[in-house]
């Protein structure tokens, strides 16, 4: 161990060290200084006095400023944030610090109060309030403040009513330009039992300070009730001394001597550290919070320090280092900045001062390949080491002097606090009265998206979690400790552990997400094949209607008929199991048709689109190796080694033969369908009679889908789907309805003639729904449609699709998931009141039989909540791609869970939650990452549906922009689209980063054969310098104030109305500065919160208008014909 590493454990420890003279200062608890401690200062004195004799020699000496000399007290920099983030929220309680003290015995209440006063006047910064000039803040230091203890009698109160007065008067608002911003509560809970409640802001205080507020307070207590007591102590400086000389020790050499480390080391980190929430981060942070904790047992702490011994570093660096791995194996990230506080207190005249000198440092770990937890321990350590070397400069300069892009919704740098310290009761001690250590009251507020706080215990180490409520459910929390403590048992046996190799998952978890969640069995009697199901049907129903197109319909027993007139041709033709029949064919009578004599003759059938290019029909016959093709006779093939037979020439009336037999098995392939590949050549995946029978088994049981239903026939033959709307149907006894290829491409057309004809039940990617659902609710039109189910594409609940569903109470909307490879394996069912229905809904949980995995990069369940790549499992995996061996390879594995069974890895990325539905969270590779944000499209999406007047929207990260750089396009259709209010109501919901900056109106979507939207045929925008924000110079006298101010403030000639003022270089004290012009020159006060939202002139004139308007209307005006409330 260094001397660097020796003073970084003795400050853990809460020793201070100091160096006066040439000799080591040392100030500890009784027992906290042990021997070995004492023989390794002993060991390392002369370098600890070269690094901190060197450090204090080269600063500015701390003595007592000239008030004179300043007419203006600054604020130092920690106390310049505390006050904008007031400015921001004023009034807020977020910054509180709640303490309360046990006391027992007869309370003077005199002393008590005359105490506070004393203590008062003893620290300036008790006195202390902050306003706002034209430039900056400043600080004024009262002569005397009123500090009432405000008594108050509880003891008719139970436990619980007290601590929740406790927690109400936790949240008192502070004014911080009038004061006091502390107030005392003394609470009477029993004859000779107090409660004594401090509650304080913090601009004025910090931890360190709880001990010295108390222990002055106690003594000056004592000094009030007998003249023996001692008398604290006089203070050399105060803080307003300390403000003044901080500024000056940063300037200069000093000052590039601390930007030269600090923004090489947080140059380009990530804007945002995107854990995933329970709920979607809100445009501006609510600061609502809760607090869990949990405690780990002595020997896994035992275990900890050990290792930290061993490896030279500190308990801080050891499970700061715990927490970096978490967030790494929480969200896959590599690059994570954290930030952690420090006392700030390096000079022993502040070391008796009350005042807030926390400084917050960012620490920032890269990791690379797959790092071990030793590797990364010792990144952390120098970081944190070279991070000690450079802790003077304030976090805020370095805000500052950084610039992040500034977002509302999150904190610059770092969303992800740690604070480790060791175990140190702040005590309030006065003789003759027994205390119980101070504990802090939480009072339901979060600084951060996550603060992890540990503190080393005698008996073990307390874990506990200050989280956002507006982000995170208890739950989540409660798991997150969990994993903690899952993680650091893990490392504590095997520090050079793989962080890849560390399972976050106890026994318990483990079986939840792999056993318990995909608990599917369900037994539906010996594996069958497909056709038998449609089969048995004709003999339950052999009279009812099977098929319907146009005016033309067939009974279950014709279609029997005409499917084994089929099958038994193909059978002469050589078809059997293992060979593939080519179906390609305009939407008819006879298509469906022949899929089912495919099945019966045994053969595998290939559905090829007529309207595909030659050249992909050509690859799709020569790659299947097709021995029949059934056609029609007004479609041309490219060449091909096929017998053809065209389906609308072929004798369907003649006598039936009997069918032989086929031999086909269950295990057979059913169909090949071939999807786009990644290499451009389309592959074919084969699905075997056993999977898809699964299928429509369990649809036959399922309470809604298992009801005989008049039912659409929409999707592309070429597209599975179509296998479930024919096979669903003709197993449960339904009528599928065929349609032309001019109705599906005329939506409003389309949704009439389901109405007509009485549709019960439509299946319909989601790009589909939405324009129909349109149509049905302005048609008016009477519909009886019971099951509407969207697969293929992820399903957003739009204004539109809630509409319809309110005037259609007892239908459901069903969630369905599967890529071609595996078919339906997850459903989810919709009912009720479509108002309460989530935007993005779920994918539901997996059907019978199959099973859904989320998994890491290293194929390992991760835990609830959190994303990894779905992988799916069991019958109804498909046999693998045809004449694809590498591929195969590729995306099937055999399963971990499960012997004999194979794992499809799907690409996508989702997250169980905790009641085992899944969550999808879109294709891997569809990700966006932008400006330092990774960005989920579809959150983005969903929010542009949900405005009444549009019905589809994609968004696209575009990188063929003129100037090169990326842009977030949308691409809308609907009615009445205006891109500026398109834009301001999604600001209003989403962070700025969210907000796409060019907006493209489209009649339409373009759409694959399948029905999905082709991302690849939206048009590239006609950017224009508009998107650039061109100069556009004020239309009105309130716009020209307002780019004069902005010119002004920032320094610059030119100012369009259009011009964002963070953009242009401005930062939050520069904001204050502006809201001060703006309500001396236009007499209107506005939150500094309203600069960031609306940071151009334009906007800001327009709100300004409005409250002017408002505010200059005479309320005498019209007097008799109103009536007055009072509210």
């Amino acid at each position: 161990m260094n001397a660097l590493e020796l003073i970084s454990k003795l400050r853990e420890a809460g020793i201070r060290i100091s160096v006066q003279e040439g000799k080591i200062r040392l100030k500890a608890g009784k027992g906290s200084l042990s021997d070995e401690l004492k023989q390794q200062i002993i060991q390392h004195k002369q370098e600890i006095v070269a690094l901190l004799g060197s450090a204090t020699d080269s600063r500015p000496k701390l003595v007592p400023a000239d008030r004179a000399a300043h007419a203006r007290l600054p604020l130092s920099y920690a106390q310049q944030r505390l006050w904008f983030l007031d400015e921001l929220e004023p009034g807020t309680p977020v910054y509180n610090m709640p303490f309360a003290v046990k006391v027992r015995g007869q309370l003077d209440m005199a002393a008590l109060q005359a105490a506070l006063d004393s203590l008062s006047q003893q620290h300036e910064s008790l006195r202390t309030v902050f306003s706002a000039t034209d430039s900056e803040p400043v600080q004024r230091v009262l002569e005397k403040v009123d500090l009432t203890v405000n008594a108050e009698v509880l003891t008719d109160a139970d436990e619980e009513a007290v601590l929740a007065r406790l927690r109400e008067l936790a949240k008192e608002k502070f004014n911080l330009a009038n004061g006091p911003l502390l107030k005392l509560h003394a609470l009477k809970t029993g004859d000779t039992e107090y409660l004594l409640l401090l509650v304080i802001h913090h601009i004025i205080s910090d931890l360190w300070s709880m001990d010295i507020f108390f222990s002055d307070l106690g003594r000056w207590y004592e000094r009030h009730t007998a003249d023996v007591a001692p008398q604290p102590e006089a203070l050399a400086i105060q803080y307003a001394d300390y403000a003044l000389w901080q500024r000056e020790l940063l300037s200069g050499d000093r000052l590039k001597q601390h930007l030269d480390y600090w923004l090489p080391q947080l140059d380009d980190a990530p804007a945002v550290l995107e854990l995933a929430t329970d709920y979607p981060r809100p445009p501006e942070p609510g600061y609502n919070g809760k607090w869990l904790t949990i405690t780990l047992p002595l020997n896994l702490s035992t275990e900890l320090r050990t290792l930290a011994q061993k490896s030279g570093s500190t308990m801080f660096m050891l499970t700061l280092a715990a927490f970096t791995a978490l967030l790494h194996k929480y969200t896959g990230e590599e690059d994570i900045v954290i930030g952690t506080p420090i006392s700030g207190r390096q000079h022993t005249e502040l070391e008796n001062l009350i005042g807030f000198f926390l400084n917050t440092l960012a620490i920032r770990t890269q990791l690379s390949g797959d790092t071990s937890f030793r590797a990364l321990l010792n990144q952390v350590k120098q970081t944190a080491l070279a991070a000690y070397a450079h802790q003077d400069l304030p976090f805020e300069k370095l805000v500052e002097e950084l610039q992040p892009e500034r977002n509302m919704s999150h904190t610059p740098v770092f969303q992800h606090m740690f604070i480790w310290q060791e175990s140190s009761a702040t005590q309030l001690k006065i003789a003759g009265l027994e205390t119980e250590a101070a504990t802090l009251i939480s009072h339901d507020t979060a600084k951060f998206d996550l603060t992890l706080a540990m503190t080393g215990r005698d008996d073990g180490i307390e874990a506990g979690i200050e989280y956002n409520t507006d982000l995170f459910d208890s739950k989540t929390i409660e798991r997150m400790l969990s994993h903690l403590g899952t993680l650091l048992r893990a490392i504590a046996a095997d520090p050079d552990i793989l962080l890849s190799n560390i399972s976050l998952l106890d026994a318990a978890e483990h079986k939840l997400v792999t056993a318990t969640f995909n608990a599917t069995t369900t037994e539906y009697g010996p594996d069958t094949c497909v056709h038998k199901l449609v089969e048995h049907q004709v003999g339950l129903t052999p009279e009812a209607i099977a098929l319907q197109f146009g005016d033309t319909s067939i009974s279950y027993t014709e279609l029997d008929r005409r499917a084994n007139l089929l099958a038994a041709r193909l059978q002469e033709l050589g078809a059997k199991p293992g060979s593939i029949v080519a179906i390609s064919c305009n939407r008819s009578l006879e298509l469906p048709v022949a899929a089912l004599a495919v099945l019966k003759s045994g053969a595998c059938y290939v559905p090829v689109d007529p309207n595909y290019p030659a050249e992909r029909i050509a690859a799709m016959l020569g790659d299947s190796d097709a021995l029949i093709a059934l056609t029609q006779s007004d479609i041309v093939l490219p060449a091909h080694g096929a017998t053809v037979i065209e389906l609308d020439l072929f004798d369907f009336s003649a006598t039936p033969t009997q069918l032989p037999a086929s031999n086909v098995s269950p295990a057979d392939p059913l169909y090949c369908i071939y999807t786009s590949g990644s290499t451009g050549k389309p592959k074919g995946v084969q699905l075997s009679h056993a999977g898809l029978s699964n299928l429509l088994h369990w649809q036959m049981k399922h309470p809604r889908l298992g009801i005989p239903a008049k039912t659409l026939q929409f999707a592309s033959f070429s597209f599975d789907v179509s296998f479930q709307e024919i096979f669903s149907t003709w197993s449960t006894g339904g009528t599928l309805v065929m349609i032309s290829e001019e109705q599906h491409q005329d939506l409003p057309s389309l949704a009439a003639f389901i109405a007509a004809q009485s549709i019960e039940r439509l299946y319909l990617p989601y790009a589909a729904l939405q324009p129909v659902a349109e149509t049905m609710v302005n048609s008016q039109a009477s519909t009886v449609i019971r099951d509407i189910i969207v697969a293929g594409e992820a399903l957003q609940v739009s204004s539109e699709v809630r509409v319809l569903f309110a005037r259609l109470p007892d239908a459901a909307l069903h969630n369905q998931y599967g890529p071609s490879e595996t078919h339906v394996v997850t459903a989810l069912t919709l009912t009720g009141d479509a108002g309460n229905w989530p935007a993005l809904p779920s994918i539901g949980t997996p059907v019978a039989n199959t099973h859904a995995y989320v998994l890491d990069s290293n194929k390992q369940p991760v835990p609830t909540g959190i994303p990894g790549e779905l992988y799916l499992g069991g019958i109804q995996v498909a046999l693998g791609y045809l004449n694809r061996p590498e591929l195969n390879d590729e995306k099937f594995s055999p399963s971990p869970f499960i012997a004999d069974e194979r794992l499809y890895r799907t690409g996508d990325r989702a997250r169980h939650l905790a009641d085992g539905n899944i969550e999808f969270l879109g294709r891997i590779d569809d990700q966006v990452k932008w400006r330092g944000f990774r960005i989920e499209p579809g959150e983005i999406e969903a929010a542009l549906t949900a405005q009444e007047n549009i019905q589809q929207a994609i968004v696209l990260l575009r990188d063929d922009t003129p100037g090169g750089n990326s842009q977030l396009v949308a691409y809308v259709t609907g009615n009445d689209i205006d891109a500026a209010d398109t834009k301001a109501i999604l600001k209003a919901n989403l962070p700025d980063y969210m907000v796409p900056s060019v907006f493209v109106v489209l009649e339409e979507l373009p759409l694959t054969p399948s029905g999905k939207v082709a991302r690849r045929k939206l048009p590239v925008p006609e950017y224009s310098r508009d998107e650039a924000t061109p100069y556009v110079p004020a239309r009105n006298p309130v716009e020209a104030m307002l780019t004069q101010i902005w010119g002004n403030i920032l320094g610059l000639e030119q100012v369009g109305i259009f011009d964002d003022f963070f953009e242009l270089g401005g930062h939050s004290l520069l904001a204050t500065q502006l809201v001060s012009r703006v309500r001396d020159q236009l007499g209107v006060s506005l939150p500094l919160k309203f600069i960031f939202r609306y940071p151009s002139p334009a906007t800001l004139a327009e709100t300004i208008a409005t409250l002017q308007t408002t505010l200059q209307t005479d309320p005498t005006d019209d007097d008799q014909n109103r009536e007055e409330f009072r509210i």
